[in-house]
């Protein structure tokens, strides 16, 4: 199962981010989507999610002054801002943001998000107001590949039965020790990451 998270402004994505959006989703094509419910980029966002007939799960703040109220498949517990936001990130493969910003900021969360999401070490796909992309993924540091292409075997390895991990004694995963890769892409690549061929 694919599932994809989503982290964006509430004044909405600009039109070349929205049209990204799109085209990221459609060649993703998830079967679950996950979002925060508020106004704006959420709302935009699980338009095409419902289009896609996506399973969709809302993850509402406590504080419901700019909620969207959208409808889903779940809608889960409200929470506080931050609380909610990695639990978004917890609880999906990938995350696709829509900053309005071209470079990180504090006091932003959408851009707390985004650093949440490389903490847990996760692929994200950052699309800026202009629609160019950044794709970030960790590899795992025993074969170079993505979380969810990596398929080692090896003897010194185990998967850990809570987290589905690639453990490796008392160090921790193998993803820790992973590289974490950052370069822009064509929408035309994202087909060749989605088979799990991208550039190493």
């Amino acid at each position: 199962m694919k599932i994809m998270g989503f982290t964006g402004t509430q004044q909405g994505m600009t039109k070349p981010q929205y049209q990204m959006f799109f085209n990221i989703y459609r060649e993703l094509s998830p079967d679950e989507f996950h979002h925060g419910d508020d106004i704006g980029s959420d709302r935009e966002a699980q338009a095409i999610a419902g289009v896609h007939e996506s399973r969709i799960i809302i993850h509402p703040p406590e504080d419901s002054s700019r909620r969207a109220f959208c409808k889903g498949d779940e809608i889960r517990p409200p929470k506080p801002y931050l609380e909610r936001n990695e639990d978004i990130v917890a609880d999906v493969e990938y995350m696709i943001a829509t900053p309005k910003q071209y470079v990180e900021i504090r006091r932003s969360g959408t851009w707390a998000t985004i650093r949440y999401t490389r903490k847990a070490n996760k692929e994200i796909f950052i699309i800026y107001p202009d629609g160019s992309v950044d794709y970030e993924v960790t590899a795992c540091a025993v074969c170079d590949l993505p979380r969810r292409y990596c398929v080692c075997v090896f003897p010194f390895l185990r998967i850990d039965t809570k987290t589905g991990e690639h453990v490796s004694g008392p160090q921790g995963e193998a993803f820790s020790a992973g590289k974490r890769k950052s370069r822009k892409i064509e929408i035309q690549e994202i087909e060749l990451i989605v088979r799990g061929g991208e550039e190493k």
